[in-house]
């Protein structure tokens, strides 16, 4: 969802012309969890249930500790495979509708299975998240694919909610990388173009 607005745009000559954008809409986010404020956001309006139903699991419902019950769809060197998946990742952004939402998804052998968009890469995350639990299915069974840049968090999310791949377009942080390690969660970055770095 988005709204338009009478804008001014500049050029570096001089001259300024009257042109009409679209920006994201956002809204306000309360979670509570019996009765007490734990977290509080903004975030773009859709998906808004599964943004809970996400925080909610990271945080507070994910009691999984046998994470051999869920195989990972995917093999661990299957770049191709990760090539696709980040691909139509990106391809879900819609120049004309996200305007620069972070797009978050869970996929499996290059499909894309669940997601989210939103303007905080980590609401994106959740909402991924979200989307999987609400259709009963446990996130640990699908690697990650974002359209933004990881840093701790991001992988802490992850970790949490027992993913153990990230595909990233972008770039990651050193804290990323040690806490990726740390989690033996794979972290590859700068997906595109027929390659990918691998950090951890």
């Amino acid at each position: 969802m988005v709204e338009s607005y009478k804008i001014k745009r500049m050029f570096e000559d001089g001259h300024v012309e009257d042109v009409e954008d679209v920006v994201p809409k956002e809204t306000a986010v309360k979670v509570y969890e019996k009765g007490k404020l734990v977290f509080e956001t903004t975030a773009s309006p859709e998906k808004l249930t599964e943004l809970e139903e996400g925080y909610r699991y990271v945080h507070f419902f994910n009691k999984v500790t046998d994470l051999e019950r869920y195989p990972y769809l995917y093999k661990s060197e299957d770049i191709s495979t990760f090539l696709t998946a980040i691909e139509a990742t990106l391809n879900k952004e819609d120049p004309d509708s996200s305007c620069g939402l972070h797009s978050v998804t869970l996929c499996s052998d290059g499909k894309i299975i669940f997601g989210g968009k939103d303007i905080s890469r980590h609401n994106a995350l959740y909402k991924a998240i979200g989307d999987a639990i609400t259709h009963n299915c446990h996130p640990g069974q699908y690697y990650v694919c974002t359209s933004s840049r990881v840093h701790f968090n991001f992988v802490d999310i992850c970790a949490k909610a027992g993913i153990k791949c990230i595909v990233s377009k972008g770039s990651v942080s050193d804290s990323a990388i040690t806490h990726a390690e740390d989690e033996g969660i794979a972290l590859y970055g700068f997906a595109g173009n027929g390659s990918m770095n691998r950090y951890a």
